[in-house]
């Protein structure tokens, strides 16, 4: 979990004591040479990944020291290839192979293609490093770096950014203590935790993948963060899982972050990385509370802003593709449950039946549509070079609506992206990401009733405009997590602002929407995925 080195003579130790040793060596070898040489002090028991060595091929191996083998005499079971010669009538009887050990471990057919991709690996990666001896010079000069740089940040007030975690044995000055591996957890200046899975998102955006969670090492991880037993149980009854977002419970992270240096890893990615700190999680302003542009939304402990106007209306048609932007000047209508034609349609699987998603299919933000109210047509392009200029035309009318609501189980989103220039319309720059449930009375004043999580906001914005999830992440944080919008309802009102001749509710870019702060009472809705 910490990159910390085991000495091998705790084997020639335990071996006194007629215990059997296992080194899981899969981590080290990586960007370490592995020396047994020495018989005595050997592990019994060595195993470890070509695939962390190489990426490919995906092998692993078994090293037993000779004065080991004897306990797989022991062992029940065989398969093909293993034995010579087998009875299956009367007596159930079988002799092992006794030429080798490995005749006797290697059940079934052997992955041949694998083993001779492997001469291969080996040639290359020699060429490329020289040795693995230069390898572990590389590496552990890099982590040095990264961790006395991050050991030495601190806000403007003076408080710690980065809570290292390391053991008080090891240090990044001697390689056979320590590996190039880097365990953390980021605090804000005030001294609260950031949360691991926010950090994690975040360095996705930027194209850094770090690692999250308990790193595969609930003991480790249980002992640097001081979490007893009784708390471990009380956050899994609380609902807590691997791998969720579950990062705070009771004032304590559930778990870290590990940066994991390689072979191909160079100064270039330990300076992008400080930087990254630096950029979202280093305060310079030696202030209290998260700085925010003048309107946008605040923590709870600053005011809410008194008006917003509209920057800009999107209209999502098709589930999990892109959005079709409401021309200026346009008026468009508010129904109960959201944006006139918003999420109205789906792709399905022609399969199984149901809704393709942007998260298994990501490309799906590359289809556009486009609603065209005055010949009732919706027009479906693709937005990438070389694209069919085409475009598909399906009619608004409902008779050619081949889905199931239940199987769309998605809110109605309505969306309109933020930006912080000055405004000359009276009231604030922003309405961003909001949720109008199904049910409420159409009225054009806005109530205002929680932040939208981050995991909400992704899929809304298509996940590929990355620019917009750094400057939520830059302007949008509330109790550590970056929020990016609000949700909304609509409230009844006597006003008739915003209702057209026919009695319907209109919304259009420009327009002065006037929140206020609501609070649902037996109401719930489950937020899409």
């Amino acid at each position: 979990m910490t990159g910390r080195r085991l000495p091998l003579d705790w084997c020639r130790k335990l071996r006194v004591c007629n215990i059997y040793s296992l080194l899981d060596a899969a981590s080290l070898v990586s960007t370490s040479p592995l020396d047994l040489s020495d018989a005595d002090s050997a592990p019994d028991f060595t195993v470890l990944s070509f695939y962390k060595i190489f990426g490919f091929p995906d092998l692993g191996a078994l090293i037993v020291r000779k004065g080991a083998h004897n306990i797989f005499d022991k062992r029940k079971y065989f398969g093909g290839g293993t034995v010579g010669m087998v009875t299956s009538l009367e007596d159930q009887w079988h002799a092992k192979k006794s030429t080798s050990v490995h005749d006797q471990l290697e059940d079934g057919t052997l992955p041949f293609h694998g083993i001779i991709a492997l001469h291969s690996a080996l040639d290359v990666h020699e060429r490329l490093y020289g040795s693995m001896e230069n390898i572990s010079r590389h590496t552990g000069s890099l982590a040095k770096v990264l961790y006395d740089s991050m050991a030495a940040k601190r806000h403007a007030n003076g408080t710690v950014v980065c809570e290292m975690y390391k053991h008080k044995d090891s240090s990044f000055d001697e390689r056979t203590t320590q590996g190039p591996i880097v365990s953390f957890n980021l605090r804000n200046s005030d001294g609260e935790w950031v949360g691991k899975s926010e950090v994690e998102k975040l360095a996705a955006v930027k194209n850094i993948q770090i690692r999250s969670g308990t790193l595969c090492n609930p003991g480790g991880m249980a002992y640097h963060l001081c979490l007893k037993t009784e708390e471990m149980k009380r956050n899994y009854n609380a609902g807590q899982r691997c791998g969720d977002d579950n990062d705070i419970i009771d004032g304590k992270p559930t778990g870290g972050l590990r940066v994991s240096l390689g072979a191909m890893s160079s100064i270039r990615d330990i300076n992008r990385f400080l930087d990254f700190i630096d950029e979202f999680y280093v305060d310079k302003s030696n202030a209290n509370t998260v700085l925010t542009p003048q309107g946008v939304m605040q923590s709870k402990r600053g005011p809410q802003p008194s008006s917003f106007y509209v920057d800009k209306l999107c209209v999502y048609p098709i589930k999990s593709c892109g959005a079709f932007i409401v021309p200026d000047g346009k008026q468009w209508e508010v129904k109960p449950e959201g944006l006139a034609w918003d999420r109205e349609w789906c792709l399905m699987h022609q399969g199984t039946g149901l809704a393709l998603n942007q998260k298994r299919y990501p490309r799906m933000a590359l289809i556009r549509p486009v609603i065209d109210l005055d010949n009732g047509i919706l027009q479906i392009s693709r937005w990438m070079p070389g694209a069919d200029d085409n475009p598909l035309k399906l009619p608004l009318s409902d008779q050619y609506v081949d889905i199931s609501t239940a199987e769309l189980c998605e809110n109605s989103m309505k969306k309109s992206s933020t930006s912080y220039g000055k405004s000359t319309t009276k009231g604030t720059r922003a309405v961003a990401a909001d949720r109008v449930p199904r049910g409420v009375p159409q009225i054009r004043r806005l109530g205002l009733v929680s932040t939208v999580p981050d995991g909400l906001c992704r899929p809304v914005h298509g996940g590929q405009e990355r620019g917009t999830v750094l400057t939520l992440a830059k302007t949008r944080k509330v109790d550590g997590k970056v929020k990016c919008g609000r949700h909304v309802c609509l409230s009844h009102d006597n006003s008739e602002d915003g209702v057209d001749g026919r009695g319907k509710v209109m919304i259009m870019t420009g327009q002065v929407v006037e929140p206020f702060e609501a609070v649902y009472v037996g109401y719930r809705e489950q937020v899409p995925q």
